[in-house]
């Protein structure tokens, strides 16, 4: 009797860790196909992605995860900046980092780029985005 609750058990947490699987990646491709509909009618196609994901901490509400792209020309030069927080539901302010980003940091040659100060509302993924920075440049 033990041996079947056991094999019960396992079985339980095969599915469990399988739909967990399945609903992270479902989630962040949801979130950027999202995203790629709100952005500005550039196309990004023409240009070099350099992306970098990190780790910041939500007061209340523990670690969350974002992805930073950086599109680059051929010369370096920043022509969008897109933002995509990988475990929340806080698209809005995303959104309004990436603009407020792109605002600041465009035109310029990424690996010119410093830390920039607060935009879109949110210290905390500025900082998140400053935290990257290097990363993204050393992709160049």
């Amino acid at each position: 009797m033990n041996k079947k609750i056991a094999l019960i058990v396992v079985v339980v947490i095969v599915i469990a860790g399988l739909v967990y699987y399945r609903e992270t990646i479902t989630g962040y491709l949801s979130k950027e196909a999202e995203y790629v509909s709100v952005t500005e009618n550039i196309d990004v196609t023409a240009f070099r992605k350099i992306s970098a994901v990190t780790m910041f901490d939500v007061p209340e509400g523990g670690d969350h995860r974002a992805e930073f792209s950086i599109f680059v020309d051929a010369d370096g030069v920043v022509q969008n900046v897109r933002a995509i927080e990988l475990d929340g539901e806080s698209k809005v302010y995303f959104d309004k980092f990436s603009d407020g980003a792109y605002e600041v940091i465009k035109g310029k040659k990424l690996s010119e780029v410093g830390p920039i100060d607060r935009v879109g509302t949110s210290s905390l993924t500025t900082n998140a985005f400053n935290s990257v920075l290097n990363d993204l440049k050393a992709q160049l």
